[in-house]
């Protein structure tokens, strides 16, 4: 079978709603992410070409300012990230400020829109604001936008609506699938973030381009909803317009949204060694949030109960020196990669001791540590 008449039967799955249902998402999660991972860098890097990270498309956004007393058309550009044929995955421009809603103190709105439970709908005479473009071309100030957009919602924007949010663009019609237009998979684990080695992130560059870099996830030095990264290469950073840039990871074969960036660094222009962490939303906190208002469910991670009866009924005691028994910290059960799903591992960690010496330089005294590892089997 061909590529062409394999995207038409997956496309013909999807209903005309715009919440997809489940034998639909139940496609979606078979055929998400699977394409090749290809990388590319944001700042000093090659813009992506057609077939690299096809669910990266240009989101655009047009507000007018007064000038000379008259209205003037000016239009923003940034990531978005294709989850669905219908979805697209993007950061939020609105804001609200003292009871007054707007479009990042660019433009106030007429109206403030609707909270539905703890998400914002922006009212409906705003959603021609938004346009996508889904080939790799140059930014154009004049083009025409497309009237694409039915609904834009802000997950849990209710009731403030501020930067530390994400935001959907659920459009009219479906995407039209192929090679350089695919949807990725959502991530169902917030652990995934921090536990990967490094991830694609999709930007946008001076010219309105859309490229990418790799990047590293790193602990946040500052409060917050967020999960931090730092460029692998310090010669890429990410700065304004960036925002909406989805971090993306091969999970299990196929890649996966594991976050947004949202916020970071403005100046384009900044020293790499001074630059503050790159804030992302961790999407696998809203992963409940996204499978009701879109229908794109994805399953609750999975986890090894530490009451189960494959786990020793009490935990082992480590005797450190002298027999002295000492207090050992105990973490949850991990599951090694390809053991079998009945097989657990129980580690304990002991205090820090020194070895082969003591409190005082050159006293040369020895001292014994001994590490348990439980390997538990269910029969």
């Amino acid at each position: 079978m061909n590529i062409g008449i394999l995207i038409s039967l997956l496309f013909l799955g999807f209903s005309s709603s715009r919440i997809i249902g489940e034998k639909e998402n139940q496609v979606l999660q078979s055929y998400c992410g699977r394409t090749p991972f290809l990388q590319r860098r944001i700042i000093n890097g090659k813009p992506l070409e057609a077939f690299e990270n096809p669910w990266a498309v240009a989101a655009q956004f047009q507000y007018y300012v007064q000038k000379d007393g008259k209205p003037k058309r000016l239009v923003m550009v940034f990531p978005g990230t294709v989850i669905s044929p219908y979805h697209i995955l993007t950061y939020n421009l609105v804001r609200s400020y003292d009871g007054v809603f707007g479009f990042q103190h660019k433009e106030n709105m007429t109206s403030n829109g609707t909270c539905l439970g703890e998400h914002y709908f922006l009212p409906e005479e705003y959603t021609d604001r938004f346009d996508i473009i889904m080939d790799r071309s140059k930014f154009d100030m004049t083009r025409k936008f497309q009237d694409l957009v039915r609904r834009v919602i802000v997950i849990n924007g209710c009731p403030d609506v501020n930067s530390a949010k994400v935001l959907i663009l659920e459009l009219k019609k479906p995407l039209e699938l192929n090679p350089s237009i695919w949807p990725v998979c959502i991530s169902n684990d917030p652990q995934l973030f921090d536990r990967s080695s490094d991830f694609s992130v999709s930007g946008i560059d001076a010219k309105g381009v859309l490229n990418s870099g790799l990047f590293k996830p790193v602990n946040c030095s500052v409060e917050g909803p967020f999960s931090c990264a730092e460029a692998v290469d310090n010669k890429q950073r990410m700065c304004a317009y960036d925002s909406g840039g989805s971090a993306i990871s091969n999970v299990s074969g196929q890649n996966t949204v594991l976050g947004v960036y949202v916020t970071g660094n403005m100046n384009c222009n900044a020293n790499p060694q001074n630059l503050t962490d790159f804030k992302f939303i961790n999407i696998a906190n809203h992963r409940e949030s996204i499978c009701k208002l879109t229908g794109i469910c994805v399953p609750d991670p999975e986890r090894i109960d530490p009451t189960s009866s494959a786990l020793p009924p009490t935990p082992y005691e480590p005797v450190g020196y002298d027999g002295e028994v000492l207090t050992a910290e105990h973490f949850d059960p991990m599951r090694l990669n390809g053991s079998d799903p009945a097989e657990s591992i129980r580690a304990e960690r002991i205090d820090p001791m020194k070895l082969n010496g003591s409190a005082h330089h050159g006293e040369g005294v020895k001292k014994t540590v001994n590490i348990y590892i439980n390997w538990n089997k269910k029969t």
